[in-house]
This record gives C-alpha cells, sequence and structure tokens, in this order.
C-alpha cells in the first residue's frame, strides 16, 4: 500500500512539473525544457513503483 501512494504522489508532482511549464515558451532557456522532460521521468517512474506496488499488494492479498 505505501508503493501505491509513493507511486501516486510521484505522478501528482510529475504533472505539476509538466503543468508548471504550461506558460512558458521553450526559447526562456533552459529550465523549461528541463521541468518538461524531468516531470515526464519522474510521472513514468511513479507509475511503475505503483504498479509495482499494486502487484505485490495483489499477491500478497491472495495467499
Amino acid at each position: 500500500m505505501k508503493n501505491i501512494i509513493i507511486g501516486l504522489a510521484l505522478i501528482f508532482g510529475g504533472l505539476a512539473m509538466i503543468f508548471s511549464t504550461a506558460n512558458s515558451s521553450f526559447g526562456d532557456g533552459m529550465l523549461p525544457r528541463v521541468l518538461f522532460i524531468g516531470g515526464i521521468l519522474v510521472a513514468v517512474i511513479g507509475l511503475f513503483v505503483g504498479i509495482r506496488g499494486a502487484v505485490h499488494a495483489g499477491k500478497r492479498d491472495t495467499r
């Protein structure tokens, strides 16, 4: 259950990083590009952590 919550937090954190670049153009320098790509990476990592936690919880419940 802990991994599912951590995964959700990472997904929402990544989405917040992505949406924080919504009103800035990519000509503003390196920071919007880094936030956008980093947000995608954080959200994908959170997705895998959440799926892994859900699979682990499912295996534990069936015993």
